[in-house]
């Protein structure tokens, strides 16, 4: 359960960021444990939303596991040093595991028990029947667009809907007011529209 000052999630996380930066290795596995475990969940929400993993999840697991590894690899070699930082990381990663899996369905001729509404192929997924992401359009469009906005909406679309952190904590993240975040959540928005056309 989030607390209700987002202050104090980030100053925990920033204690056990430093703590493991120091070399802690309790800190550091605990560090782990919690972005992954942020990331795996998150990204199984998004599968299920569109029925990804149902059915036969063996190729999704590969998938998790594999951004496991990778998650692992980057605390090694980035070593953020902030939360900002490393939430930054869980979001890139967060994305990479939701888009291998959409790569992964779409190398198949037939998704069958994964598509949704008894699609009958993985060209559906990128229709789907299910609600959208909060932006308004499909999230694996969103996903790969992500990297062609500017840095500020970038971080507030990744912080919405790759990390599910409310207004309040992402603005806490970034240091920036609820209005700040609001502002460049509308521009995001705008800017994907003119992307997807």
């Amino acid at each position: 359960m989030p607390s209700e000052n987002p202050n104090v999630d980030t100053i925990q996380l920033q204690v056990l960021l430093d703590r493991a930066n120091g070399g802690n290795s309790e800190a550091r596995s605990e560090l782990l444990d919690q972005s992954y475990s942020r990331m795996l969940r998150i990204a199984h929400k998004h599968l299920e939303r569109y029925s990804i993993v149902r059915g036969n999840g063996q190729e999704t697991n590969d998938v998790l596991h594999d951004a496991y590894v990778r998650i692992n690899r980057a605390l090694d070699e980035l070593r953020p040093a902030t939360v900002r930082q490393l939430m930054g990381l869980v979001a890139l990663q967060t994305k990479r595991v939701l888009l291998d899996a959409v790569r992964v369905l779409r190398r198949r001729p037939s998704v069958g028990p994964f598509s949704p509404a008894g699609a009958s192929d993985s060209a559906a997924l990128l229709d789907p029947p299910a609600p959208p992401d909060p932006t308004g359009f499909p999230i694996w469009e969103v996903l790969e667009l992500l990297d062609r906005l500017p840095t500020e909406e970038r971080e507030i679309v990744e912080s919405l809907i790759l990390l599910e952190l409310p207004a309040i904590e992402v603005a806490a993240l970034l240091g920036i007011s609820d209005d700040t975040v609001r502002r460049r959540w509308s521009r995001a928005r705008v800017k994907l529209a003119n992307l997807m056309e």
